[in-house]
């Protein structure tokens, strides 16, 4: 029986410890949020997983798990010390790293002997190496020696996938040290790879991650072609599959899985050639399909300086919702979506998370390069015509300052919003020289800027996130279709949860339809077999149903927007009879288009016309 300590009592941390423990180790979670060890003393697990809560209680039971907020009651005399905290989005789109790092202190201040520090958290390539230098530098008694062991838990699944994986992988700069955290995973009896280096096992992770973004991007881009041409794209998939190169996993044409924008008539100051120009994103979305050489004025953190930089990608979607305006001092403004985010004094935040106690950057310098164009001509193109102003020279590492967040209004707007990425800085500077982030989904995101750090632009990774950041959308425009309009209308939205069998919200495509049905004026409601509790303290604007017969009783419109099983199985003649219109939009393709028709539905699949 191996020592362990756990670091982190999230899904990943929860999960691992209770399956390590079932294996006859002895575990000890440690986290310092205070009310969530409270709970699990209490044998209250605090998120849902199938299966999950027998599981803890069954070891803590047995004495071979337990739970505390201190590091001296896990780490000494452990043989390993799992690293399993969150890794939230930072700075420029890269994984935010100072949970681990801050674990890697704790840890290293109450070693007492030699250890195993491993690396369960989803992080990019070189974190190992910082962890190393913490624990050197805060502990230089006793040997550390780190290992990457990346998780492949799928929310809902995860205990079956953590007893029967598809592969077990660690890596380190120590042979020795992986093939310990092997040994661990003996049990099972999986396939084992152990890489010659830490970097090798950690990208395999962000590295997996992509490539099963790329498949829902790409078979939600074919579904999009097959309604065109009156092709099923679940057959479509189904036969792709049949193919072993290719195999049948996620290529479930679907609602995508995030997107974040401005206003198309919001200003950026841009370059082409030694040229500025005053451009609203819109322009600059359209140019930029035919010219690609533009540059636009970008704000780097580390200096809080501005300059011109490469714009790679221009993306344009439609979008139906509320609208923010973001006042600040000095009378500037910016209306983007609720999903933007924002630089500020404290960190990245969303523009609707954003409060009177937040600090924008500002180049005060911007306004002046803008009036100076404008004064040559109201409309001004790169692409065609003299009408441009020479680069003002203070742009060469012109400083920047920091104004607060006066007001917030809401309104609603539909029609197309604008975004462009900038390897590097990740940010842009817009109307009145106010600076905001690039925004594209978590982890294929992270894995962009990793590769960016290095003087290299993925272009799939971007196709991937700009096909995607239009898919949620897909199925307003049914609805809207279907319905004549959405003002008024009661839809029902059956499931909350990004997945099936878990409460979890991250991402959900939930959350952005309701949103957006809600400013289209119309009355939302939702049931969700586990993620109402969790919905409702989001969303509390949202009805909230205790069944899904309740949920189609008197709706105008149904939307799958997670494939629970149940959904799978309803009576949809009892479904039909207690609606007002019988329209179905179907987020999951879990309904076959014939039999609903023949029920009396208005039937939309997505790929499936």
């Amino acid at each position: 029986m191996s020592k362990v300590a756990v670091i982190g009592a999230g899904y990943v941390g929860l999960t691992t410890a209770a399956c390590l423990a079932d294996l006859g180790n002895d575990v000890t979670v440690v986290d310092i949020d205070r009310e969530k060890i409270a709970q699990l003393q209490k044998g209250r697990v605090p998120f849902y997983e199938p299966g999950l809560t027998e599981l803890v209680q069954r070891n803590v039971e047995s004495r071979r798990l337990r739970f505390t907020t201190s590091y001296r009651d896990a780490v000494p005399g452990a043989e390993y010390a799992i690293i399993a905290v969150s890794t939230p989005e930072g700075e420029g789109g890269e994984a935010d790293l100072s949970y681990v790092e801050a674990a890697a202190g704790s840890i290293a201040d109450c070693m007492d002997g030699p250890l195993v520090v491993v690396n369960k958290s989803t992080v990019p390539p070189l974190t190992g190496d910082m962890v190393s230098r913490v624990l050197r530098q805060r502990n230089s008694k006793h040997e550390a020696h780190v290992v990457s062991n990346p998780e492949f838990l799928r929310e809902g699944s995860a205990i079956q996938d953590f007893m029967h994986p598809d592969r077990v992988v660690v890596g380190s700069h120590d042979r020795a040290a992986a093939e310990k955290v092997a040994k661990l995973y003996e049990p099972l009896e999986a396939p084992i790879l152990i890489t010659p280096n830490i970097y090798t096992a950690e990208m395999v992770k962000y590295a997996s991650n992509a490539f099963l973004a790329a498949r829902i991007s790409f078979i939600n881009e074919i579904a999009r072609i097959c309604e065109r041409v009156d092709a099923d794209a679940m057959l479509v998939a189904e036969g792709m599959g049949m193919d072993k190169r290719i195999g049948p996993s996620y290529l479930d044409a679907g609602i995508g899985y995030g997107g974040s924008c401005l206003v198309g008539r919001e200003t950026v100051i841009v370059r082409r050639e030694g040229r500025t120009a005053v451009l609203p994103l819109e322009q600059v979305f359209d140019e930029f399909q035919t010219d690609r050489a533009y540059e636009v004025l970008a704000w780097w953190r580390e200096t809080e300086t501005v300059e011109f930089l490469p714009v790679t990608v221009a993306t344009m979607r439609p979008f139906e919702g509320n609208i923010l305006e973001i006042s600040t001092e000095k009378g500037r403004r910016l209306e983007c979506t609720p999903d933007h985010p924002f630089a500020t004094l404290t960190g990245v935040k969303l523009a609707r998370d954003l409060t009177a106690d937040d600090w924008l950057p500002l180049d005060e310098e911007a306004p002046l390069a803008e009036t100076a164009v404008r004064e040559r001509n109201e409309v001004v193109s790169l692409a065609g015509g003299p009408t441009t102003v020479a680069t003002p020279p203070q742009y060469a590492g012109a400083k920047t300052s920091w104004v607060r967040v006066l007001d917030i209004k809401r309104r609603p707007y539909s029609g197309a919003v604008y975004s462009l990425e900038v390897p590097g800085a990740h940010t842009f500077v817009t109307t009145g020289g106010l600076v905001t982030h690039n925004c594209f989904p978590k982890d294929v995101k992270a894995l962009a800027a990793l590769a960016e750090r290095f003087d290299y632009h993925p272009e799939l990774l971007h196709a991937v996130m700009d096909i995607n950041r239009d898919q949620r959308m897909l199925v307003i425009d049914k609805l809207r279709d279907c319905l004549d309009g959405l003002s008024e209308k009661v839809i029902g939205l059956l499931g909350l949860a990004f997945k099936p069998n878990t409460d979890d919200l991250r991402e959900a495509p939930s959350l952005d339809i309701a949103r957006v049905l809600i400013a289209a004026g119309a009355h939302v409601r939702a049931y969700d077999p586990a993620a109402m509790e969790r919905t409702q303290a989001i969303l509390p604007e949202l009805e909230y149903a205790k069944d899904a017969y309740e949920l189609a009783a008197g709706a105008d419109a149904l939307v799958v927007v997670t494939e629970w099983n149940e959904f799978k199985h309803l009576d949809m003649a009892r479904v039909k009879t207690s609606m007002r219109k019988p329209v179905v939009v179907d987020g999951r393709n879990i309904y076959v288009p014939a039999t609903m028709r023949e029920l009396g539905f208005t039937y939309r699949g997505i790929g499936r016309e």
